[in-house]
């Protein structure tokens, strides 16, 4: 489906976008300094959108915990942090990647394309992605 476009987002079909979220992810990616960045995490719960479709709190969830489930690596929950007046408003490093949603420049479509040999994977996709992302330079924000 990519076609040379400029930036890329993947996101679960169940999620509710926020007013503007286009114009808001484009300058958050920009906040980085980064050409490398991926945006992303599991997105918040629909109850933090007001009925105008802007966010009701200032924080972002962030994916930092995780426990082994047999021999897979599972991420828990997100926490929602503030996140910190001296970073101006950009985006936090964070160590894992989300397929809930995803929003990066489109070469990274192109560079760390979805693995072909890994057809129909649901647990573990996550950790290979962004394995792979991180060991092509790129670096992952929420």
């Amino acid at each position: 489906l990519y076609r040379g476009e400029t930036y890329a987002l993947q996101i679960d079909a169940h999620s509710t976008m926020l007013k503007d979220w286009d114009v808001h992810a484009i300058e958050q990616h920009k906040r980085t300094g980064n050409e490398y960045a991926v945006m992303t995490n599991y997105p918040s719960d629909v109850s933090a959108i007001d009925a105008n479709g802007h966010a009701k709190m200032g924080t972002t969830p962030m994916m930092c915990k995780s426990h082994f489930e047999r021999e897979m690596l599972r991420f828990d929950s997100n926490p929602e942090i503030q996140v910190p007046a001296r970073l101006h408003g950009s985006p936090v490093l964070q160590p894992f990647w989300g397929a809930g949603a995803s929003f990066s420049k489109g070469h990274r479509i192109v560079r760390v394309p979805y693995d072909c040999c890994l057809s129909m994977m649901f647990t573990g996709e996550e950790i290979s992605m962004a394995t792979r992302m991180w060991t092509n330079g790129y670096d992952l924000y929420t």
